[in-house]
């Protein structure tokens, strides 16, 4: 149970940063 909810939180955070990223490539250019 515990792993399972690590592993939620960690595709939250990879979106968060791909998210992330991608407005920041957008606005920088």
């Amino acid at each position: 149970m515990v792993s399972n909810l690590t592993k939620r939180l960690r595709q939250i955070r990879n979106a968060w940063h791909f998210w992330f990223w991608l407005s920041f490539v957008f606005t920088v250019p």
